[in-house]
């Protein structure tokens, strides 16, 4: 079977939890015509006012039953929350098949979990978008349980393409994704407070110093979204003995860039940490990596 034998046309596709990543998924596929409102329907647990909201907005078919959604559904999308994985499972055990393609983006519960919890499941996928998905300008990566699931990559990049960017990775990178991706939003925004709050005590009104902030980073990102590489494009704005040269020396001395790493490296760990807690698996490849890092 070939990489393009997987049509995402006419697929049905049940969300299982009804959360704000569901909701960013939907939107997406929708807003980019993937795929049609009546190819999409939506279940959770106990949260009726949700579904009716999810419905009214989008034009989607909800359910409050897991037996008709999957007996329906082609590709089954979990959206529930890790600790909610063991009931789910339950209510749903003996209706997910060969057939279906399940695409679970828990954080922290592996494709071998899945599988255990859904043995007669043939293709498994497992992603990590990030939260600015919900404004189609996420970054997803995804992991295949298996060399089996690459005929649907195709799919999947439509799927998660719908609200941003997908990279395919080993499962055990995750980790990093998380500490990277996964987290790096709040780091961004943390710099756009400082940056802002700088503002502001510089006499700038602060509803004037957070737009020169925001649109400084956006601005930024897009200019990297062009290919040119982070450092060349910081070595074009850098004149020296000019202003940027003098705030970039005060960031090196404080050791900004080596502040990020050990953010970065941290989220990694502790997304590792939090799995193995839960009993969701060993320690991964993400905690061996920081260990190796530290060493140096």
């Amino acid at each position: 079977m070939g990489r393009s034998s997987y049509d995402l046309n006419g697929k049905n596709i049940a969300f299982i939890g009804a959360g704000n990543m569901a909701e960013a998924m939907i939107r997406g596929l929708l807003t980019s015509r993937s795929v049609s409102r009546d190819k999409i329907a939506v279940n959770n647990r106990r949260d009726a006012a949700r579904l009716e909201f999810l419905s009214d907005t989008y034009g989607i078919t909800t359910s409050d039953s897991k037996r008709a959604l999957l007996r329906w559904a082609d590709i089954v999308f979990l959206a529930v929350k890790p600790a909610d994985l063991d009931d789910c499972m339950a209510e749903m055990g003996g209706l997910i098949g060969s057939r279906h393609l399940v695409i679970s983006v828990l954080a922290g519960v592996t494709c071998a979990l899945l599988r255990a919890h859904m043995p007669d499941v043939d293709w498994i996928v497992r992603a990590m978008p990030n939260t600015s998905a919900r404004v189609g300008a996420g970054i997803t990566a995804v992991a295949r349980a298996g060399a089996e699931a690459r005929p649907f990559d195709d799919a999947i990049e439509t799927m998660f393409g719908s609200v941003g960017s997908v990279v395919f990775v080993e499962e055990q990178l995750l980790d990093a994704v998380t500490g990277l991706s996964g987290s790096g939003p709040a780091y961004i925004y943390l710099m756009a407070e400082a940056m802002a709050e700088a503002g502001v005590r510089l006499g700038l009104p602060p509803d004037t110093a957070l737009r020169l902030s925001v649109e400084t980073i956006a601005g930024a990102g897009a200019m990297m979204k062009t290919g040119i590489a982070p450092g060349d494009l910081r070595r074009e704005v850098t004149s020296s003995g000019g202003t940027t040269e003098a705030g970039l020396e005060v960031l090196r001395r404080r050791g900004l860039a080596e502040t990020l790493e050990a953010a970065v490296e941290g989220a990694c760990r502790r997304s590792a940490e939090l799995a193995v807690m839960a009993g969701r698996r060993n320690p991964s490849a993400g905690i061996a990596a920081v260990a190796e890092i530290e060493k140096t």
